[in-house]
């Protein structure tokens, strides 16, 4: 069941975020995470993958909050397209892109966000203990969450591959 109208708009949103208006914000690239996070986190917060897979491994292996979701959105919205099509629709128009999750991984590059889960931490050993912990305490998500499609995502995200879905 997709829920993308009962959210705020990630479009206004990203708009107000680029064009300064929230005053507490500094471009570093750390408030672009955060703005990324504001902007289009009401839009995935029901994307279960995405909070399920940051989660586990910011929580588990010690990892940068902002960073971790950054990298994992691309792959868990690539996950997701296929039974949130309003919500994918919402996120590539705000970003001006034909697709979401690649319009993400691509704004990732432009800001210089770490491209894989290794440049922020985490051995490639740990990926299966990651995938492990995260199914044994799983959040909703519109498609169910299965092992191998989640040890592939997290696999993707540590290499910083493009999403695919």
């Amino acid at each position: 069941m997709e829920r993308a109208d009962a959210l705020p708009s990630p479009e206004r949103t990203w708009s107000k975020f680029l064009n300064g208006q929230f005053s507490n914000v500094y471009l570093t690239s750390r408030s672009i995470l955060t703005g990324l996070t504001y902007a289009f986190g009401p839009v995935t917060a029901y994307l279960g993958y995405q909070h399920l897979s940051a989660h586990t491994l910011g929580g588990t292996f010690n990892l940068p909050h902002a960073e971790t979701h950054a990298i994992v959105l691309p792959d868990a919205l690539a996950y997701n397209s296929a039974v949130a099509d309003e919500a994918m629709g919402r996120i590539a128009r705000a970003l001006n892109v034909d697709s979401a999750p690649d319009g993400l991984y691509q704004l990732n590059e432009e800001l210089g966000v770490p491209q894989g889960l290794r440049e922020i931490g985490l051995d490639e050993v740990d990926l299966d203990y990651a995938c492990k912990v995260a199914l044994s305490n799983p959040y909703w998500n519109p498609r169910p969450i299965e092992e191998e499609p989640l040890r592939a995502l997290l696999q993707r995200a540590w290499e910083g591959a493009r999403p695919t879905a």
